[in-house]
């Protein structure tokens, strides 16, 4: 039995790992969707290829995780090993892409990583008594979000350094949402997972999960992976806990106030780095890291800014 569940744990570091690492990959390569339909012919296709197999490292991330979930019976042990995750993006993010990472940068990811481990171990939330359906109830407290999120990332146009963030919370809070939505999916039809079909949340909250591909993609354009994937990461931990206040009344406690206090101060700091900063040049693409093709025929642009000039993806 002890062998089971530690083997459930490796597989959910597996599974945090493909994830975070795939969407590095992703950013690694995101730039060649600049080129079009130019995109989908040589020497832009090695790029293309490259941007595809991190979203299948993403998306394949789920066979572990189920496993995982399966062995350990514990799915809060699984979905805390994001830290792990995390760790793995910044040591991809460093080694293979080439972003700059100072100790700001440090004291971010080690915020993020502590924060998002030990609110997903913990539960984001406290159980709720009297939990219902609210049905268009919900639309006010979305839509309000919605609204913010709109607006954090029209404000990035103007203000570059929180490029990354904006954009990585737009991700985050759209898959939140359809986290929410699948939950009242499954109250809907009783726990019937079946059932749930029957009714429109869990199509909802699909297409609400679409925005978040886009998002991302977005902010690898012209940030660093390190200042977009963690905050994508916090806002789906975050985004449920604060719809289950503005729809419920439900207030975390002390403790996990100073933890999500802990996770936008990580955020905030990694926004700040002069690295973050210097990841508004254009980016690098995989091109610095293969030599399989001259430089000249890369598909985007070499940075001006040295190994900080990579950015963008997923």
């Amino acid at each position: 039995m002890y062998g089971q569940f530690i083997v459930g744990v490796f597989l959910g570091i597996l599974a945090a790992l493909l994830i975070n690492v795939g969407k590095a990959v992703q950013k690694q390569n995101v730039q060649v969707f600049l080129h079009g339909r130019g995109a989908f012919r040589q020497p832009h296709r090695r790029y293309l290829y490259g941007w595809l197999v991190g979203l299948a490292m993403t998306a394949s991330a789920m066979i572990p995780f189920s496993l995982a979930l399966k062995l350990t019976e514990s799915p809060s042990i699984v979905s805390s090993m994001t830290g792990v995750g995390l760790i793995g993006l910044a040591v991809y993010a460093i080694l293979v892409i080439g972003e700059r990472f100072e100790r700001l940068d440090l004291a971010g990811v080690a915020l993020v990583v502590v924060g998002t481990s030990v609110l997903s171990y913990m539960g984001a939330g406290e159980p709720i008594d009297g939990r219902r359906v609210l049905g268009l109830g919900m639309l006010p407290a979305i839509g309000s979000m919605t609204v913010l999120c709109a607006v954090a990332c029209i404000a990035s146009f103007r203000w570059k350094r929180i490029w990354g963030p904006a954009w990585g919370v737009t991700s985050g809070v759209s898959l939140g949402i359809a986290l929410i939505l699948g939950d009242t999916a499954l109250m809907e039809a009783d726990g019937d997972f079946f059932g749930q079909l029957r009714n429109p949340y869990p199509y909802i909250a699909i297409a609400s999960s679409i925005p978040a591909v886009v998002c991302t993609q977005v902010g690898f354009l012209k940030a660093r992976a390190l200042d977009v994937v963690p905050a994508v990461n916090s806002s789906v931990i975050l985004t449920p806990l604060l719809l289950e206040r503005l729809m419920y009344g439900a207030t975390p406690g002390l403790f996990r106030l100073t933890v999500i206090a802990m996770i936008v101060v990580g955020v905030v700091f990694l926004s700040m780095s002069t690295g973050a900063r210097a990841s508004e040049a254009p980016a690098a693409t995989t091109g610095d890291a293969l030599e399989a093709f001259d430089v000249d025929d890369a598909p985007v642009a070499k940075s001006g800014g040295g190994a900080s000039g990579s950015a963008g993806l997923s």
